[in-house]
């Protein structure tokens, strides 16, 4: 392979990811649900112990700051989280799931650990560390460019 498409092919396994979780059976069950959504909802119920801010899903999901304003909004209104002001500082809103959302965390756990298990089959233990090892330098070259 070229590598003037190394661009290409990750941009096309995106694709392929995204429209997979997107029809993940958590997803389709809950209608208004999508992949990134669950990925939010898994994230947020793991790291429940910790106050989690807009700014830390524009972090952890590398989307811009609209990006993620439209997602945790679209998700405020489907009732999924909610925005609560921390005492510290009146400008931070902590996000917190709603019951709906920790009545479908255990779907779509399962639902990503099947998808996860299913994208690393046949590689082992060394070519997954191998393969983060990569994407970690070309995430970092990205964002020095």
């Amino acid at each position: 392979m070229k590598p003037n498409c190394v661009g290409k092919e990750i941009h096309s396994v995106g694709n392929l990811i995204k429209r997979q979780v997107d029809n993940l059976s958590s997803i389709r069950y809950a209608d208004q649900l999508t992949g990134t959504n669950g990925w939010i909802i898994d994230y947020l119920y793991h790291h429940q112990d910790q106050d989690i801010f807009q700014k830390d899903i524009e972090e952890i999901f590398e989307v811009t700051r609209s990006t993620a304003s439209k997602v945790i909004t679209l998700m405020e209104k489907k009732g999924m989280l909610t925005r609560t002001t921390v005492p510290h500082d009146a400008r931070l809103k902590k996000l917190t799931l709603t019951p709906l959302a920790l009545e479908m965390e255990a779907t779509i756990l399962n639902d990503i650990q099947q998808f996860e298990k299913q994208l690393i089959k046949g590689l082992n233990e060394q070519e997954i560390n191998f393969l983060f090892h990569c994407l970690s330098k070309i995430r970092n070259n990205i964002r020095s460019f």
